[in-house]
């Protein structure tokens, strides 16, 4: 009884302290990230108990639940502070997937259970980026942008780089713990220091230095526009940002970045260079006839025949027409007709309803409170720019994830996030949206120009060094200089290949798995 009692609370005393310590080490403070090296110390413990027949089963997973919950809880806790509801699903399904990283690792592997883990961690993760309900926040290596000295290396490996080596850092530690081996203790702080040591070199010596093409002159707009006040509307916040923009730019500025949402539901797609708020913006830069203003927005397309079926079609009653939406990036000067960049990523459930067939249901419901987004690209033309300084834009979710954002990287020379943080607008997301940016400058080392809304705007330069930091409440505007550069990372072109390489050896450790349970049962010794 008494044997029963210590080994319920030794189990609940690992879920508590790991996901205590993985909540810890996504605060938004310096260097606190260092405790992840030690937050799945736990974890390891926990996978191998669960490889014993000595354990039930259910009591293991009930124990992953209360620690990946944790986690998920203490640390994006603010997905509900607009969307309750779809915020408590998106806490539940994320936990569930993680929870069954773990019980799958339990099924393909017999031997080496916590390498395997690492391989079918890392996996996960991989494809937890690039499905219908992609949710990468807690992707381990997004946690050390509080600590860009140490991971300037992602530029060959990405995010999941860094995922790799909290994951090899805290195995080591748990077989240093229970091994009284030097060597054991030896091979960690190998772990640990090499990835620093690499990382300080590359800082001091990188080639990048020499591949600097054009100065810009950028203006980012913080306007802190109240989208969801249905008092708000477009002439509004026109007067914001045109007012904002008056107050800072110059005869040298080169671009101006209003944030995602700045020019919501502007209006028709054919006759948009005839928009009256386009004429607008048009009339104000005819005084500045060198500036360029990038600005986030939305417009319609009328649907015609099949499309009034499409998946994410809105209807208007009052009108009786049936009209895509998209949420879009414009490009507004004098020289040209207005160019655009359609967002390509969406927010499951707030702009696009996953797995259309299966939710069909809940899409009528959530239609009828807001718009719902498609994706194309047929109206991109934003980047038919022959200039040195040729840009790419990306839309608030697009931006946290690796992969999609270093290959969209190869067409530009640098890069503008057009953020809308005002669904999130709590103190820790406003950080790890930062974060999130400093990593992806990183891993493509482009100059960025980050405006955002409800958020935190700022400059962040190829190495990750964010200045210029603008989180207040009150409209204001940012100045910097940029430099553009041509120079592409190992990541920019391969991608995410650790997260394709993990997938193929966690399917080796399948294979192998199921020819030991062969051998043991058709060909005992």
């Amino acid at each position: 009884m008494a044997n029963n009692l210590e080994s319920k609370i030794h189990l609940i005393s690992l879920a508590f302290s790991g996901g205590l310590l993985l909540s810890l080490a996504w605060l938004p403070l310096p260097f606190i990230s260092i405790l992840s090296f030690i937050s799945l110390v736990p974890l390891f413990k926990l996978n191998e108990l669960y490889f014993t027949e000595k354990i039930f089963n259910k009591k293991i997973f009930l124990i992953l639940i209360i620690h990946f919950s944790l986690w998920n809880v203490l640390t994006t806790h603010w997905v509900c502070t607009y969307y309750f509801g779809e915020g408590i699903g998106v806490l539940i399904y994320n936990t569930i997937l993680m929870v069954l990283a773990v019980v799958v690792n339990r099924i393909i592997a017999s031997k080496h259970k916590n390498i395997s883990l690492i391989f079918t961690w890392l996996s996960f993760e991989y494809l937890h980026q690039n499905w219908d309900l992609a949710n990468p926040f807690l992707t381990l290596g997004n946690c050390l942008g509080t600590s860009i000295e140490f991971i300037q290396w992602y530029e060959f490996t990405g995010a999941l780089g860094g995922s790799l080596w909290i994951l090899a850092v805290n195995l080591c530690i748990f077989k240093a713990l229970g091994n009284a081996q030097h060597k054991k203790k030896f091979w960690t702080i190998v772990g640990i220091g090499v990835p620093i040591i690499v990382s300080i070199l590359i800082s001091n010596f990188h080639v990048l230095r020499n591949k600097t093409e054009s100065n810009l002159e950028v203006i980012v707009i913080h306007p802190q526009i109240n989208n969801h006040d249905k008092k708000n509307n477009i002439i509004k916040n026109l007067d914001v940002l045109l007012g904002l923009t008056k107050l800072n730019i110059t005869a040298d500025t080169d671009y101006v970045v209003w944030p995602e949402g700045a020019l919501n539901k502007l209006g028709w797609i054919h006759i948009i260079n005839e928009n009256k708020y386009i004429n607008q913006v048009k009339d104000f830069l005819k005084d500045y006839p060198q500036t360029q203003i990038i600005a986030g927005g939305s417009f319609f397309e009328i649907c015609t025949g099949e499309e009034k079926q499409y998946k994410n079609s809105n209807y208007d009653a009052r009108t009786d027409i049936h009209f895509l939406a998209y949420n879009a990036v414009f490009k507004i000067s004098l020289a040209d007709a207005v160019k655009l960049y359609t967002k390509k990523k969406l927010v499951p459930f707030e702009e696009t309803i996953p797995f259309s067939p299966i939710f069909r249901v809940v899409q009528s419901k959530i239609s009828k409170n807001g718009l719902m987004f498609s994706v194309t690209d047929k109206y991109d033309n934003i980047f038919n720019d022959s200039s040195l300084h040729s840009f790419t834009p990306l839309v608030c979710y697009e931006s946290i994830l690796g992969e999609f954002t270093a290959y969209a990287s190869r067409r530009s020379n640098l890069m503008f996030f057009l953020m809308n943080e005002l669904s999130f607008n709590h103190v820790q997301a406003r950080w790890l949206g930062l974060y999130n940016s400093m990593i992806r400058a990183i891993e493509t080392r482009k100059n960025i120009a980050r405006s955002a809304n409800y958020g935190i705007s700022a400059f962040i330069d190829p190495f990750g060094r964010a200045y210029e930091i603008e989180q207040g409440s009150e409209g204001t505007a940012l100045k910097g200089r940029l430099t553009s550069n041509s120079y592409l990372t190992f990541y920019s072109t391969h991608g995410d290949f650790i997260g394709r390489v993990s997938l193929i050896i966690m399917v080796l450790f399948f294979l192998l798995n199921i020819i030991t349970r062969f051998k043991e049962k058709y060909m005992p010794l």
